[in-house]
């Protein structure tokens, strides 16, 4: 067929676009009568498309328990770097670094721990025997004191007083023989005169012979025994103070553990608070890990934490501790506290397993709370946030997607918790989802 009468070559697929040109030209004239033709029977004109097929699951409310796992450190609960408390020349070292050390006893209870350093003792340990000395004599003065007056020293003060009571009778007679001369005028005044002196003489040596024996019969005064004892007992203090200065020069690690590094040797002279040595103690231990302000109230001291070690052997890697502490003082950059993970440091032929330094893992958990769940497959990401198509009525009665813009929050195993305009119960699309624009009719095949 060569519509209007035209001689042309043209390609087979072109005759029927011309076929329906001269169709419509046709009808177009007085008379003529359009017949209803579908489109679909026309070639290369496309049919209304039909609803995408898509899955859906509901919308879920369930309890969540956050989960994080944070990588700590492994940290010692007692670090001492122990100093020297007095000057002094070293004369021993009897530590290593990695040797276990013992607190102030041994393990049996009963005998001294070896000390990790020793210093010279020599000028000390004499001024401890001068003060020692000291003291014992002062001990004796004061037990003299206490003794009392000697019997041999009360018989010498009794006859004494007995002796002068002697000499002022003599004394006494001579004077009197003295002034009956006088009377007869056969002895001179100057005669009556120096036998009434030593008369008086005589009676004052009485008084005094008298009160020596009064004063050996009393003994010694209470205030000078109590002088005494003072003195014995600041003496006694200074005998203690040269111990403890002498105790100094045998330094002892401050708590069982081990020497983390050594800071001196045989000869070398240390001044008051250098160090010589660095202790840590090992069992029980920390782990330290840095907590989100987001989680930090959700924990509590006392909470289980399971822990993993992958420096430890195939088999112990997996630990628990408990929380014994929160840091009420966050990292001001990183937004994090601080949490310390307590737990008994395992063993394996009396070794330690667990050092200072170790990296750990830590699992938290946080409080059990409501939320909306749906399946992983239902988020749509790519964009600048992501979304969940939404199963809805429009208003002309179909079925479509809607996008809903969502917050992503805890997951576990193939549901996550979204934080969005999604009600429990709603249907979001999980199959089909990836390339529907909101408002897109669908139809569901579950």
């Amino acid at each position: 067929m060569q519509p209007f009468g035209v001689s042309c070559f043209c390609p087979a697929n072109v005759w029927p676009v011309l076929g329906f040109v001269y169709g419509v030209l046709m009808c177009s004239l007085p008379g003529c009568e359009a017949t209803p033709t579908d489109s679909s029977d026309v070639p290369g004109v496309a049919a209304t498309s039909p609803a995408t097929a898509v899955h859906a699951e509901p919308a879920i409310r369930e309890e969540v328990v956050s989960e994080s796992i944070l990588v700590g450190t492994v940290s010692a609960i007692r670090r001492s770097v122990v100093g020297s408390p007095v000057d002094g020349r070293v004369i021993a070292v009897n530590v290593e670094s990695g040797d276990l050390v013992a607190a102030n006893e041994a393990e049996d209870g009963v005998s001294p721990a070896e000390p990790i350093v020793e210093l010279s003792a020599e000028t000390i340990d004499a001024e401890i025997a001068a003060a020692t000395a000291e003291l014992q004599r002062l001990e004796y003065e004061l037990e003299e004191l206490r003794s009392g007056s000697r019997p041999e020293e009360v018989a010498r003060a009794k006859a004494n007083w007995e002796a002068s009571q002697a000499i002022l009778e003599l004394a006494d007679a001579r004077l009197m023989r003295s002034e009956s001369l006088k009377i007869r005028n056969a002895a001179s005044g100057d005669e009556y005169e120096s036998a009434e002196s030593v008369a008086e003489a005589a009676r004052q040596k009485l008084v005094a012979s008298k009160a020596d024996h009064d004063l050996i019969i009393a003994g010694p005064r209470r205030e000078q025994i109590a002088q005494s004892v003072a003195k014995v007992e600041k003496q006694k203090q200074e005998v203690a103070h040269l111990n403890i200065l002498r105790s100094y020069h045998t330094i002892e690690a401050p708590f069982a553990g081990h020497v983390v590094q050594k800071h001196t040797e045989v000869g070398q002279w240390v001044n008051r608070g250098d160090p010589v040595a660095e202790v840590v103690s090992l069992d029980p231990i920390d782990v330290v890990v840095h907590v989100p302000e987001s989680l930090v109230n959700e924990l509590r001291a006392g909470d289980i934490v399971p822990l993993w070690i992958a420096a430890l052997p195939n088999g112990e890697r997996t630990l628990e501790g408990k929380i014994q502490g929160i840091g009420p003082s966050a990292d001001q950059r990183a937004r994090t506290f601080p949490v310390r993970i307590r737990l008994q440091n395992p063993q394996h032929d009396g070794v330690y397993l667990l050092r200072d330094g170790m990296q750990a893992r830590a699992t938290v958990y946080g409080a059990k709370r409501s939320a909306i769940t749906v399946s992983k497959d239902a988020l749509v990401l790519g964009g600048p946030t992501p979304v969940v198509m939404v199963v809805s009525e429009s208003e002309g009665g179909k079925t479509v997607a809607t996008k809903v813009e969502v917050a992503i929050g805890i997951a576990h195993e193939s549901s996550v918790e979204v934080l969005g305009d999604i009600q429990e119960g709603q249907h979001v699309i999980i199959e089909g989802n990836e390339r529907l624009q909101s408002g897109t009719e669908v139809r569901l095949l579950n």
